[in-house]
Parts: structure tokens; C-alpha cells; sequence
């Protein structure tokens, strides 16, 4: 959790154009975990979601991630 504390002292400070690249790259189970926060902060939801989308219609990543993924749209999607 340290380490997530640090990397938030970026927050709007060019953190999230980095995150948006590693999801884009390659995403793990800890990036997606980090976007969520980032979706619950009030951030650039639409842009946020769709990008969480993305990931689970990628076929060249693990099934653990898309299903990751999946989950925060489901949990982010419960309170509309």
C-alpha cells in the first residue's frame, strides 16, 4: 500500500496519462486495481470505463485480468 500512496502523490500530475499507457501495454491486476481509484476520485469516468472495456475484450492478456476488469466496471456500475 505504500508504494500505491507514493505513486498517488502524482495524481494529476502526470500519473494518470502513465497508468492509462501501462493498461494500454500490458495490464495487471494492481494497474487496474490503481484505475479504479483513480474512476472513484472523479476522475475522467467515460474515458476510464471504456479503457476498462477494452481490457476485457483483449484476448492476448490472461482471463484473471479481464475478469479483474470486469469487476470494476460491475462494482463502478452499482451506484448509477
Amino acid at each position: 500500500m505504500e508504494k500505491l500512496n507514493y505513486m498517488e502523490r502524482f495524481y494529476r500530475h502526470g500519473y494518470e496519462e502513465l497508468l492509462m499507457k501501462s493498461i494500454e501495454r500490458r495490464p495487471t491486476i494492481h494497474t487496474l486495481f490503481m484505475m479504479n481509484r483513480l474512476i472513484n476520485g472523479g476522475g475522467d469516468r467515460e474515458f476510464y470505463m471504456a479503457l476498462l472495456k477494452k481490457v476485457t475484450e483483449r484476448t492476448d492478456i490472461e482471463k484473471e485480468i479481464r475478469d479483474v476488469a470486469q469487476e470494476y466496471i460491475d462494482f463502478q456500475n452499482e451506484d448509477e
